[in-house]
């Protein structure tokens, strides 16, 4: 029987009523990959037909801005990057609580322990959820 330990590492860096942003690693010894998840909500404040041209633009806007930002911070900066942000855009309506998500998986330059990626991730976190917030609410959507 095959005992490995679990070498993935995740803490919890944002814990707010609507939204939790989780950053880590799928190997804690080798951090060659690091992460950010989030969980929030969003809801509808603004009576619209629909709002997937909103979420639309906000899926373009987000890997830009994602982009930008972590080549900006010095111990994340890369060229290899994925990141990808999901709002059930057909089911959202006017005031009902709808479900978002964002990941995004860094690879950065120079490998660190994953502690010294914290303060960076809480900043690229921080920048991202206000963009997010500032974008939707201009559009008639509340978030977390």
């Amino acid at each position: 029987m095959d005992t490995q330990k679990r070498v993935a590492k995740q803490y919890l860096i944002v814990n707010e009523k609507n939204i939790r942003v989780n950053y880590g690693t799928t190997d804690k010894k080798n951090p060659s990959v690091i992460y950010t998840r989030a969980k929030g909500s969003v809801k509808p404040f603004k009576k619209k037909r629909t709002y997937v041209t909103d979420i639309q633009d906000l899926k373009k806007e987000f890997k830009i801005f994602v982009k930008e930002r972590v080549n900006l911070l010095p111990s994340l900066k890369t060229d290899k990057l994925l990141c990808s942000i999901d709002i059930t855009e057909n089911g959202l309506s006017f005031n009902k609580r709808g479900h978002m998500r964002y990941e995004i998986f860094i690879k950065p330059s120079e490998i660190k322990q994953l502690e010294e990626y914290e303060e960076d991730v809480r900043i690229l976190t921080e920048e991202i959820n206000v963009k997010i917030k500032d974008f939707l609410e201009e559009r008639g959507i509340n978030t977390f």
